[in-house]
């Protein structure tokens, strides 16, 4: 949510979205599901959102996906709020089951600074991923209308099942089953003072069984004539993964400990493996 925050600054007040995209088709084959713009939207992709705008609606259309199989876990997880930076929303009454695939409800708090009110709709597909809808505005501003929009996109949702890109395929060939490793040096001489340097590993192995292993180290040190100071920082966890593609971009989703980071997966002109811009060997996943 970070890499959007700052952008959602100015659309919430202003209510707008430049887009090449309006009234039209958006289809994740991916993820399973399509959805159409309704009239007067336009949108992009933004991380790991897709954002909706209007011309004359003040606010701005937030869409998700989720994993939810059944509506009390998409209920409970609904009731816990949302808090992340620059955000702080809690529920506003209880939240309601509608049939067997849809849960909605109200929140209200902190947004990018501004005080709102947010209609939310999650969807659950059997098939593939859910979708959630967050239509989001100034307190003052929200009215029947928001919930209106909401209901249009809600009502456009399509699932279907899952169909794998050629581009995931290509990744999912190159990396699973292995191991996957950052290090970097760096060191820094001062004559006559004394040296210094830093150090960075990463491991993370992923398993043909869908489970991963992650393994960091950094480390900062300093040695001179009045002696030394090396401080460590070590971490290691364990967890699920997913490897997708969308809109030609292919991600490696990494989830552990309740939380999931998403990092895009590129090669370099030299055929180097890129997470988030960062070379990586592909290594036997047993090397040491």
């Amino acid at each position: 949510m970070r890499k959007v925050i700052f952008v959602l600054i100015t659309l919430l007040m202003s209510g707008s979205i430049v887009s090449s995209q309006t009234n039209k088709k958006i289809e994740f084959k991916e993820f399973g599901l399509s959805f159409e713009t309704p009239k007067g939207w336009t949108g992009r992709i933004e991380g790991d959102y897709y954002l909706l705008g209007h011309s004359s609606i003040p606010g701005i259309m937030i869409l998700s996906k989720n994993q939810s199989k059944d509506t009390k876990q998409l209920k409970y997880l609904a009731l816990q709020g949302i808090s992340n930076e620059g955000i702080q929303l809690a529920p506003r009454g209880d939240f309601k089951v509608v049939g067997n695939n849809r849960v909605e409800g109200f929140y209200e708090g902190i947004f990018s600074g501004s005080q709102v009110r947010v209609f939310a709709i999650g969807l659950i597909n059997q098939l593939g991923s859910g979708i959630n809808i967050f239509m989001v505005t100034e307190k003052g501003k929200f009215g029947e209308i928001h919930i209106g929009e909401a209901e249009k996109l809600a009502r456009s949702v399509k699932f279907f099942r899952q169909k794998e890109m050629p581009n995931t395929d290509f990744w999912k060939q190159r990396i699973i089953g292995k191991q996957l490793k950052y290090m970097i040096t760096r060191t820094n001489s001062d004559s006559g003072s004394g040296s210094s340097g830093q150090s960075d590993t990463r491991i993370i192995k992923l398993y043909r069984d869908g489970t991963f292993s992650y393994y960091f180290s950094a480390s900062t040190g300093y040695w001179g004539q009045s002696g030394s100071d090396i401080r460590r920082n070590r971490n290691k966890g364990e967890g699920t993964y997913k490897i997708y593609s969308f809109q030609g971009r292919s991600y490696l989703e990494l989830t552990s400990s309740g939380k999931t980071v998403e990092i895009e997966l590129t090669k370099s002109k030299e055929n180097y493996t890129l997470l988030d811009g960062y070379r990586y060997a592909v290594l036997d996943i047993n090397r040491p």
